[in-house]
C-alpha cells in the first residue's frame, strides 16, 4: 500500500433541516402555566401625611412595608445600626491556616552587596506604616549588637543609612527577622530569643530550655547559627536541637507575648543533614546543602496535619554560601545572604481548597 495522498476539497454544504413538530408530544400538565382571563386591577396606593415607624413591626410583602418604601422621605424616624468596632492592633491572628503549599521557586533577584561574607539582611513581616514597608534591615556578621536601617532599598544599595539602632545584648547567628517594628534575635551565650521593639528599645525574650546555644553544637551542617527563626502567615516558629539529640525540633510560639502554643520534635529529620529551613503555610521546608550550587527542598513537614513530604524542589545557591535563607509572608518572597550578597527568591505559592 502506497503514502495516503493529501486531502481533498471541502464538499458542499447538505440540504438545510426541518423544524421540529412537536403539536403530538406528550406534555406533563404539572409544567402547564395557568393563564387568567383577569386584567390586574391597579389601585393606587397613598400613604399619610407623617409616617411614624414607632410601635410598627414591618412584616415582608404587606401593604405597611410597601407604604413606607414608597414614602420614605416622610419617615419621621431613622434606624440607627449599630456598629460594633473591631480592633486591629494585633498583629497575629489566633488559629489562622493558610491553605496552600510552596510549589516551586524562582531564580535568585541580585539586590545589593554587603561589606562581610556573614550577615543577614531583612524587611518587616508585618510593616505598621508605608514607610516601613519601604525600609531595608542589615546586620552585618554572625556576631554583633547593631542593626542598620535604610529608608528604602535604593539607600541600602548607595549604602544611605537611616538609623543605627544598638541592641541590649550581643545577638548570635545569622537567622533573624523583624515583625511589625520588632527584631527578633538569638542573645549570644543564651538559649533565650530576644525581642527588640526599634521604635521605643523596648526589650523582651522567652527561654528555650535545654537548647544547645554554645560551642560547635551547631544547629545545621556548616552554619553558624544555633536558632533558626522563621515567620510565616500563621506565627513565629523556633527551629533549635536539643544539647544531647540528632533531630530538629521546632516551637510555635506567639509572636505578641512570646508564649509557646506547641512544640513539635522531628524524629526523622536530623539537624546535622540539613543547611537551613523556611516555613510557608505553616509547613516547614529543609534545604539540603547551603555551598553547593545545585541542591534540593527535600523535606517538608505539615504543622497542621502532621505529615512528611518529599517536595523535592531544586533550589540554587548562587555564591556557594547562603548563611541567611528566610521567608517573608509580606512579599512572598525568600530572602537570601549569600557569601555578601543580597538576593531573593521568588515563592511560587498554590492555594488549596482545604
Amino acid at each position: 500500500m502506497g503514502v495516503p495522498g493529501l486531502p481533498g476539497p471541502q464538499g458542499p454544504p447538505g440540504p438545510a433541516g426541518k423544524d421540529a413538530d412537536c403539536s403530538q408530544c406528550p406534555i406533563n400538565e404539572a409544567y402547564l402555566v395557568q393563564k387568567s382571563l383577569q386584567c390586574p386591577t391597579v389601585e393606587e396606593m397613598k400613604c399619610t401625611e407623617r409616617t411614624s415607624t414607632e410601635n410598627i413591626m414591618i412584616l415582608n410583602n404587606t401593604d405597611v412595608e410597601t407604604c413606607l418604601k414608597i414614602c420614605l422621605g416622610n419617615v419621621t424616624e431613622e434606624f440607627e445600626q449599630e456598629i460594633i468596632e473591631t480592633s486591629t492592633e494585633s498583629a497575629y491572628i489566633e488559629g489562622a491556616v493558610a491553605h496552600c503549599k510552596l510549589q516551586s521557586v524562582g531564580r535568585p533577584v541580585f539586590h545589593s552587596h554587603a561589606t562581610t561574607y556573614y550577615g543577614s539582611w531583612m524587611r518587616d513581616a508585618y510593616p505598621r506604616t508605608g514607610d516601613d514597608m519601604m525600609k531595608r534591615y542589615l546586620m552585618n556578621h554572625f556576631q554583633g549588637i547593631e542593626i542598620v536601617e535604610y529608608r528604602t532599598e535604593a539607600d541600602l544599595r548607595r549604602e544611605h543609612i537611616n538609623n543605627v539602632y544598638r541592641l541590649p545584648y550581643v545577638f548570635d547567628g545569622t537567622n533573624h527577622l523583624i515583625f511589625n517594628g520588632s527584631l527578633f534575635f538569638h542573645r549570644a551565650g543564651f538559649p533565650r530569643i530576644g525581642k527588640f521593639e526599634l521604635s521605643s528599645g523596648h526589650y523582651d525574650e522567652i527561654e528555650m530550655l535545654g537548647a544547645a546555644h554554645h560551642g560547635n553544637n551547631y544547629l545545621f551542617n556548616n552554619s553558624m547559627n544555633y536558632f533558626d527563626l522563621a515567620i510565616d502567615e500563621n506565627a513565629l516558629w523556633i527551629m533549635f536541637h536539643y544539647e544531647n539529640e540528632d533531630f530538629l525540633s521546632v516551637a510555635k510560639v506567639d509572636i505578641n507575648n512570646l508564649t509557646i502554643y506547641e512544640m513539635f520534635n522531628l524524629t526523622l529529620i536530623n539537624h546535622t543533614e540539613i543547611a537551613n529551613g523556611i516555613v510557608i503555610c505553616g509547613m516547614l521546608y529543609t534545604i539540603d546543602d547551603a555551598h553547593r550550587q545545585r541542591t534540593y527542598i527535600s523535606t517538608g513537614y505539615d504543622f497542621y496535619r502532621l505529615q512528611y513530604s518529599k517536595p523535592n524542589i531544586r533550589w540554587i545557591n548562587l555564591y556557594e554560601n547562603a548563611n541567611m535563607i528566610s521567608y517573608n509572608p509580606y512579599d512572598k518572597r525568600i530572602y537570601v545572604y549569600d557569601h555578601g550578597y543580597l538576593l531573593t527568591v521568588p515563592a511560587y505559592i498554590q492555594w488549596l481548597s482545604k
